[in-house]
């Protein structure tokens, strides 16, 4: 704004647009190298025989 005043209707439509892709963008990039290591009780599941599982 201090550079090239109020947006009008398309402008401030187009800054908004470029918000919401810049946060998925920012979003994606976070979850994406976030270490994916099974938690204990999945690995434990996961290691169980296959009728230790149907009795749950």
């Amino acid at each position: 704004m201090l550079l090239a005043g109020q947006p009008n209707g398309l402008g401030r439509a187009l800054l908004m647009l470029a918000g919401w892709v810049i946060n998925l963008a920012a979003v994606e990039w976070a979850l994406r190298r976030r270490p994916t290591k099974p938690t204990r009780s999945i690995q434990r599941r996961a290691d169980a025989p296959a009728g230790a599982l149907a009795s749950h």
